[in-house]
C-alpha cells in the first residue's frame, strides 16, 4: 500500500503545531487533504488493469485511421505550401521550406511522406502528453480523460483528416511551450518566446491559435500576476506578426507566374496550387473582405449549429473537469484559473479572416482539453469530486470514432451523405449541388468511380430511390441543382 508522503508530513506538522486534538471536519475544509490519511489510514489506489493503460493509443491509433481513410490523400493544396522558400525574398509560410529544401532536393512525393510522419510525431506527443499530464491521477480518471483527448474529434480524427498542415507541426512547439511554462525555471519565458517565433514564421495564425493560451496559462502559474517573462512574450508575438502581415507578402513575382512555376516543375493541380498560393499574396484586409462575405451564413446555417450540438458532450466533460478541479484548489491558488478556459476558443477570432470556419472549432476544441490536461497537472493536490463513468466515457468514445473529423470547410466529413448524393448510372456520376459557398460535396470521388461502373443494378435501384424522394429530400437538405454526368471523366474530384 501506497502512502502519498505530502499528506503525512501535513499531519505531522499539525500535530505539532496545535499539540491538542484535531477536528478532522474543520482540517478539511482548510487543506484538500482526504479524511483518511489525517487519521493515520492510507487508501489504496484505484486500481486500473494493464490494458487500459494502453487504452489512449489504442483508441488513438483508431482515431488516427479513421481522420486519414476519410480525407485518403495529401492534398496538393497542402504540399503547394511545403514548397514556399524565401529563395526571391522574405515571404510568409516559408520558413519550413526554406529549411527543408536547402537540405534536400524538392519532391511532392517526398512532402506527401514527411506529411505522414508529422502527422505520426504529432498524434504521439498529444497522447504522450495527455499521459504525462495525469500521470499523478492513475485511477479510471486518469486513463478515462486521456482515452476521451484521443478519441474526440477536434484531435487525433482532424489530424489525420487534415494531415500534413502546419497546423500540426505548430502544435508539437505548443506543447513544448506548455512544458517549458509548467516547468517553470528561469529561463521559460526565453524558450516560450523562441518558440513562438518559429511558430509565427511556420503560421502567423499561430498568433491567435495558441498564443493567448500560452500568456493565460503563464499568468494562472504565475498567481495571478504580469511577469516580465509575460511581456517579452507578448512584445516578440506582436512584433513578429506584424513583420509577418505586413511585410510578408510575395511581390518578386507575379501571382500567375509563380503558380505556374510551381505546376509546371512539381507537376501538381494547377487549381489547388493557384488556391494554395494566392495566401502569399492576399493583403489582410483581402482575407477579411473574404471571409466576411459569407460569414452570416456560415454561423448560422443548420450545418454550424449542428456541430455545437454534436461537441456539447466533450465540452461538458472538460468543463465539468474543470469546475471540479477549481472547486478543490486552495483559494489562494485559483487566480487565473478560468483565463486560458476563456481564451482557448481564440482560433475563433479567425472566422474574419479565413473561410475554415470547422478548422477553428476543432483548434478551439483542442485548445480545451489541452487546458484541461495542464489544469490537472499543475494542480495535482486538488481533490476532484468530478469522476465521469466509464459508461459514459465508452458512449463519447464510440460517437467520436463513429463521427470522425470534425472537418475544415463542412462538418463531419464522413457524414457527407447527409446532404450529398452521388448516383451511379452506366458508369455516370450524380452530383448534388447543396450550398452557394461549397458547390458541389462529393460522397463518391472519382478515385472510386470505377468501383460502381459496372453494377448497373445497382445504379438504377439508387436512382429510382431518388427519384422517388428527391422533391422532399432536396428541399430538406438545401440542394439547389442536381447534375447527371454521362461521362465521369467530366467530373473533378
Amino acid at each position: 500500500m501506497t502512502v502519498n508522503t505530502r499528506y503525512i508530513n501535513a499531519k505531522v506538522q499539525i500535530y505539532n503545531t496545535t499539540k491538542e486534538s484535531i477536528n478532522y471536519d474543520e482540517v478539511w475544509d482548510v487543506l484538500p487533504l482526504d479524511k483518511s490519511l489525517l487519521m493515520g489510514v492510507a487508501l489504496p489506489r484505484e486500481k486500473v488493469p494493464v490494458w487500459a493503460r494502453f487504452a489512449p493509443w489504442v483508441v488513438g491509433i483508431a482515431a488516427l485511421c479513421t481522420g486519414y481513410a476519410t480525407r485518403k490523400e495529401v492534398s496538393d493544396w497542402i504540399v503547394t505550401h511545403w514548397l514556399f522558400t524565401y529563395d526571391l525574398e522574405f515571404t510568409r509560410r516559408a520558413l519550413v521550406g526554406t529549411l527543408l529544401w536547402g537540405l534536400v532536393e524538392p519532391d511532392p512525393d517526398l512532402v506527401r511522406w514527411l506529411s505522414v510522419a508529422l502527422l505520426v510525431v504529432c498524434s504521439a506527443a498529444l497522447i504522450f502528453f495527455a499521459g504525462w499530464a495525469l500521470r499523478r491521477r492513475p485511477g479510471a480518471f486518469g486513463v478515462g480523460f486521456a482515452v476521451l483527448t484521443a478519441a474526440c474529434p477536434a484531435t487525433l480524427a482532424q489530424f489525420g483528416y487534415d494531415c500534413g498542415r502546419f497546423d500540426q507541426l505548430n502544435l508539437i512547439l505548443f506543447l513544448a511551450a506548455l512544458v517549458l511554462i509548467v516547468r517553470g525555471t528561469v529561463a521559460a519565458p526565453l524558450g516560450v518566446a523562441l518558440l513562438t517565433v518559429i511558430a509565427l514564421l511556420i503560421h502567423e495564425a499561430f498568433v491567435f491559435i495558441h498564443v493567448p493560451v500560452l500568456m493565460g496559462l503563464m499568468i494562472h502559474c504565475s498567481g495571478g500576476r504580469v511577469t516580465r517573462g509575460l511581456v517579452l512574450v507578448a512584445v516578440v508575438a506582436l512584433i513578429v506578426t506584424t513583420l509577418v502581415i505586413w511585410f510578408g507578402s510575395l511581390e518578386a513575382v507575379d501571382h500567375e507566374t509563380y503558380w505556374n512555376q510551381l505546376v509546371e516543375r512539381y507537376d501538381l493541380s494547377e487549381s489547388l496550387v493557384s488556391l494554395s498560393s494566392r495566401v502569399l499574396y492576399r493583403e489582410l484586409p483581402d482575407n477579411i473582405a473574404l471571409a466576411t462575405r459569407s460569414l452570416p451564413w456560415r454561423l448560422l446555417n443548420w450545418q454550424s449549429l449542428a456541430i455545437l450540438a454534436a461537441l456539447t458532450p466533450w465540452q461538458w466533460v472538460a468543463l465539468e473537469t474543470l469546475r471540479s478541479l477549481h472547486a478543490g484548489i486552495d483559494s489562494g491558488h485559483r487566480r487565473g484559473f478560468w483565463l486560458p478556459v476563456i481564451v482557448a476558443a481564440s482560433p475563433l477570432l479567425l472566422v474574419v479572416v479565413g473561410t475554415d470556419l470547422f478548422r477553428w472549432v476543432s483548434l478551439s476544441m483542442l485548445n480545451l482539453f489541452v487546458v484541461t490536461l495542464v489544469m490537472v497537472w499543475v494542480h495535482p493536490e486538488a481533490d476532484m469530486r468530478f469522476h465521469p463513468s466509464w459508461k459514459t466515457l465508452t458512449v463519447l468514445v464510440g460517437l467520436g470514432l463513429l463521427a470522425g473529423p470534425i472537418g475544415i470547410d463542412h462538418p463531419f466529413p464522413r457524414s457527407d451523405l447527409i446532404w450529398s448524393f452521388h448516383l451511379a448510372e452506366n458508369g455516370g456520376l450524380v452530383t448534388a449541388t447543396s450550398t452557394p459557398v461549397r458547390p458541389a460535396i462529393q460522397l463518391v470521388t472519382m478515385r472510386d468511380a470505377h468501383l460502381i461502373e459496372g453494377k448497373k443494378g445497382f445504379g438504377r435501384d439508387f436512382q429510382a430511390i431518388f427519384h422517388s424522394v428527391d422533391r422532399r429530400l432536396t428541399s430538406f437538405v438545401g440542394i439547389q441543382t442536381v447534375e447527371f454526368n454521362s461521362d465521369s471523366s467530366n467530373v473533378s474530384s
